[in-house]
């Protein structure tokens, strides 16, 4: 398998239930124990400092890096942002990529993998450097994107890009293709 970089992302919120620090912890153990030295795991937090972050999570092995996002729209967004964007949804996109040029697997907080789903282990052993993952959900939910996005339920809280995958023009040709304001509204 790869060396892989695994993120956490789209978390943690001041306001979140302490439930879902625990559920960051038990992420972080769970895709240590399938990745284990093989792969690079790095946080990322926002509204609340590093130090809160590690606190209200618990232990979690020293070898994990924890960072704040840095909150800057990327430009390739700017033009479809408007005040009623999904918070959860905006800092996910925030950096478009943390490790250009490396394999990269951004797990929300509440994703505990148990095993490797085939689906990831595909992604990880293709030969394509530019090939992409993304979660199967359970129900449709594209909105705005339905017409572009196929009949199978997806969701970001599992999200593989490869190390050629060019995240910013990808987003970038869909945005031209469908230039839809990124906001709460579904239609």
């Amino acid at each position: 398998m790869r060396k892989l970089t695994i993120l956490s992302v789209a978390f943690p919120f001041a306001a979140v239930n302490p439930a879902g620090f625990e559920a960051l912890r038990l992420s972080v153990y769970g895709a240590m124990r399938l990745f284990g030295n093989e792969a690079d795991y790095r946080v990322y937090v926002n509204t609340i400092t590093v130090a809160e972050a590690r606190r209200r999570t618990g232990a979690v092995p020293d070898n994990v890096e924890w960072s704040v996002t840095e909150c800057r729209i990327p430009d390739v967004l700017r033009p479809s942002i408007t005040e009623g964007m999904a918070e959860g949804v905006a800092w996910k996109l925030m950096p478009l990529r943390a490790f250009p040029g490396r394999f990269e697997l951004s797990l929300d907080n509440d994703v505990i993998l148990w095993g490797i789903p085939p689906a990831i282990e595909r992604w990880l052993t293709s030969d394509d450097p530019a090939a992409g993952l993304i979660a199967a959900d359970v129900c449709l939910a594209h909105g705005k994107f339905a017409s572009l996005c196929g009949t199978e339920p997806c969701n970001s809280g599992i999200r593989g890009l490869g190390p050629d995958l060019d995240f910013e023009a990808a987003i970038e040709r869909v945005l031209r293709i469908n230039p839809v304001p990124l906001d709460l509204r579904i239609g």
